[in-house]
Formats: structure tokens, C-alpha cells, sequence
């Protein structure tokens, strides 16, 4: 008994009588999930924590790796420049006006010319006032005519050193014509012919000069010079016959361009190759033919020579052969040029005269008429620049130099004076009062 009493006394209990625990499920939840629960947790936490470190990671990786290549790019051709001692790039120049226009020159209608492999058209290379307008940049030109070598060359804008087309030196003035513009020369010239071609040429031109008559009549009265170089007057109706033959020991083609406006629109532009001409003049009886003068020159005696004035134009075109036309048959050569120089020479004799110089004198050129014909005066004017009186008028025709007007023979008394026909063709005189 003492025992179980002292037993009870300090809470001891028996073996085998369980006590029951106060407030069980309180302090199953102040503990939480099991231990195995919480370790679970823990590791999916550390590893999603190293994922993304190693994602970023990764990404900074991936911008150093792409950082790097930009400028290894950006870079290399420095890099490679260096290693190949090549020159640096040139500076990008400022494209100036006018710096990107072509005039093209020294073409024929049958030739064709590609830029880049492009064609153009034929109207844009014939014409030598048409600019044609290039994209920076390199271009590869070939230009390809029957009969001509072919020509391939280089050509850039702006314009570089390295460039190989021919280009005609010219001033680089902005306010001339072309202005920074280039002309590109694509040598179709009669020179660069092979021989055989330019001597069938040649024949093909002779041919057409000789068959290229223009006829002008003579009326009875009228004054012509004869083959000896003397004035002669026409004691019956005469009809006059000029024809010209070329000057080959002046030049054998002076000059070739494109003539956009030809005599036979239909057959399209032709290729006009100027010429020295020597005319000549023949003289028949108009009612039995008979010859009265054979060769009689066209210009007055000590004039300027016909070779060193006279500039006429042919028109030529390749159709398997040769085609030749003259473009004054109607009318004979253009006589525009030796009229200038008889004008000259005549002003420069009436100068010697006492008190011809010290006038204000003007020369004019006033018409051009068939058959190598023209109307020259010489006008005197006040300080004021005020016609003073009527001009003096003279008349070149069929050889000689008249005087139209009284002026005239006042001026030059040892011309003939033009008969009432001969005055007749020249066009009416400017009043006495009247402006230049």
C-alpha cells in the first residue's frame, strides 16, 4: 500500500497504463508537414534557383559572343585591307550638278550602245544636246557599230580615276553648256574605218557630188565670171550649172556627227560627215546647150580660195553599202562660210581707204541664196550707235562681187554694178532709219 501511494505521489505510473496526450491535434499543426515533405520542397527550390542563374548566364554569353562579332565584322575589311596592304577607301565625294550627265559623240545610227548590259536608245546617243543621267556607281559600257572596233570601257559617278572610257578634257565650269558634264567619245569616225571601207566611202561620196548638179539661169545682161577670171556679161540667156568635187588634201573627213534631221525622214537619221568642197561652174546656152565656160570659179578673183571656205555636210548610211545624200542638192553648198570671209576681205580693203576707219562701220551678212549666193552691207553708224545712213549692199554671184546700190559703187567703184535683174533677187533693203 505504501508503495502504490508513494508511487502516485511522484507520478509515476504503472508499465502498463498508457496516458493519454492532452491537445494531440493542436500540436500536430504547430509542426507543420512531415520532415520528408520539407525536404522535397527545398531541392525543387534550389533547383529552379540554379536554372536560372544558368540561363542567365547563357544570355550575357550569347550578347558577349554577338558583341564580339558585330565588331569583328564591322572590323574586317579594315582588317583584311591591312593584311593585303591594300590603299584605303576613298572618302564618298559629294555628287556635284551636273556630275551624273553623259553627252555621248562620235556615234552612227546603226551602232548600239548598252550600259550595264542595258540598251539605249538610239535617239539618246545620236543626239549631242541630249544629256543622258547615270546612277552612282560603277557602270560597264560597250558600244557596237558594223565596220568600227568595239568598244568596252569603264565609267563611274561620280567620275573616278580608275575610269577607262574616252572622255573629252573640258573646263569644269558649271555656267558653259555642258557644264560638269562628260562627254564620252565612242570613236565611230570615219578615221577609224578599216581602209577598204573608207575608200569604198569615198567612192559612194564622189559618186553623188558628180551625178549633184544645181542649176541657175542666166539672163542676158547679167554678169558672170568666165574661165580666164574675167568679168563677162551674158549676151544671151545662159543657164549655169554648179557641182563640186572634194578637197582630199585639206582633210579627207573633216568632221561626223549624227544629223538627227535628214532628207529622207522615212529611212531614219543619218550619219553627216562634213567636207571641203571645190564648186565649180559650167556655162551653156540655154536654147542649144552649147558650152561657153567649163570650170569658171565661184568666187571673185583675189577672193578667199573655195577649198579653204566652202564646208558642206553628207549624209551617209550603212544598208549593206554605202548610202550617200546630199542634204543642199536643191540649192548647191551652203555658202554661209566663204560669204563671212568675202565680207571680211572686203571690209579690210575698204579700211585702207582714208577716213573709212575712223567711221563705226558694221558688216552683216543679210541673206544667203541658191547657187553660192549672198547679200553682204556695210552700215555706218553715229558714237551713238544710230544707223547713219543706208547700208551699202553688194551681191555675190555666180563668181563676182557687185554693187547693188549707189553705196555700194561709192564705196567701191571698180565692182560691176548689178544690172535691174540681178537687183531684183536680192531681198529688199533695211529703210535708211531703221535698226541693224
Amino acid at each position: 500500500m505504501e508503495t502504490s501511494e508513494r508511487g502516485r505521489r511522484s507520478g509515476d505510473f504503472p508499465p502498463n497504463e498508457a496516458e493519454e496526450p492532452v491537445g494531440a491535434d493542436a500540436e500536430a499543426e504547430m509542426q507543420g508537414p512531415p520532415l520528408r515533405d520539407r525536404r522535397g520542397v527545398g531541392r525543387r527550390c534550389r533547383r529552379l534557383l540554379r536554372n536560372s542563374l544558368t540561363l542567365t548566364l547563357l544570355a550575357l554569353l550569347c550578347a558577349l559572343l554577338l558583341t564580339l562579332a558585330l565588331s569583328t565584322l564591322l572590323s574586317f575589311p579594315d582588317t583584311l585591307r591591312t593584311v593585303l596592304h591594300l590603299p584605303p577607301p576613298t572618302p564618298t565625294a559629294t555628287l556635284l550638278p551636273g556630275a551624273d550627265s553623259i553627252i555621248w559623240t562620235h556615234s552612227v545610227p546603226w551602232g548600239t550602245l548598252t550600259i550595264d548590259g542595258r540598251a539605249i536608245s538610239g535617239q539618246q546617243v545620236g543626239d549631242s544636246q541630249t544629256f543622258h543621267t547615270l546612277p552612282s556607281g560603277r557602270h560597264l559600257i560597250a558600244y557596237r557599230a558594223t565596220h568600227f572596233p568595239v568598244l568596252r570601257c569603264q565609267l563611274s559617278v561620280p567620275a573616278h580615276p580608275r575610269d577607262t572610257c574616252p572622255v573629252a578634257p573640258h573646263g569644269d565650269d558649271p555656267t558653259s553648256f555642258t557644264g560638269r558634264t562628260r562627254e564620252v567619245d565612242l570613236r565611230a569616225t570615219p578615221e577609224r574605218l578599216p581602209p577598204e571601207q573608207q575608200r569604198a566611202l569615198l567612192a559612194a561620196i564622189d559618186a553623188v557630188l558628180a551625178v549633184t548638179q544645181t542649176t541657175v539661169p542666166v539672163a542676158p545682161g547679167d554678169h558672170y565670171q568666165g574661165t580666164a577670171g574675167m568679168v563677162q556679161t551674158a549676151a544671151e540667156a545662159l543657164t549655169a550649172t554648179l557641182w563640186s568635187t572634194r578637197r582630199e588634201e585639206l582633210c579627207r573627213f573633216c568632221d561626223a556627227d549624227i544629223a538627227a534631221g535628214a532628207t529622207a525622214p522615212a529611212a531614219g537619221p543619218a550619219w553627216r560627215i562634213q567636207l571641203f568642197l571645190q564648186p565649180h561652174w559650167r556655162y551653156t546656152t540655154t536654147a542649144s546647150g552649147h558650152v561657153v565656160a567649163e570650170n569658171a570659179p565661184s568666187t571673185p578673183p583675189g577672193g578667199p580660195s573655195d577649198e579653204a571656205t566652202l564646208f558642206a555636210p553628207v549624209h551617209v548610211r550603212w544598208e549593206g553599202t554605202w548610202q550617200v545624200t546630199v542634204p543642199w542638192e536643191a540649192t548647191g553648198p551652203p555658202a554661209s562660210t566663204l560669204c563671212t570671209a568675202l565680207l571680211m576681205q572686203l571690209y579690210d580693203r575698204l579700211a585702207a581707204r582714208p577716213g573709212f576707219a575712223s567711221a563705226n562701220w558694221r558688216e552683216t551678212v543679210e541673206a544667203t541664196l541658191p547657187g553660192i549666193s549672198c547679200v553682204l552691207s556695210l552700215r555706218r553708224y553715229t558714237e551713238q550707235g544710230l544707223p547713219a545712213a543706208a547700208p551699202a549692199r553688194f551681191l555675190l554671184r555666180l563668181g563676182l562681187l557687185l554693187a547693188l546700190d549707189a553705196q555700194a559703187h561709192s564705196l567701191a567703184p571698180d565692182l560691176p554694178q548689178a544690172n535691174a535683174h540681178e537687183q531684183a533677187l536680192a531681198p529688199p533693203a533695211a529703210p535708211a532709219g531703221g535698226q541693224p
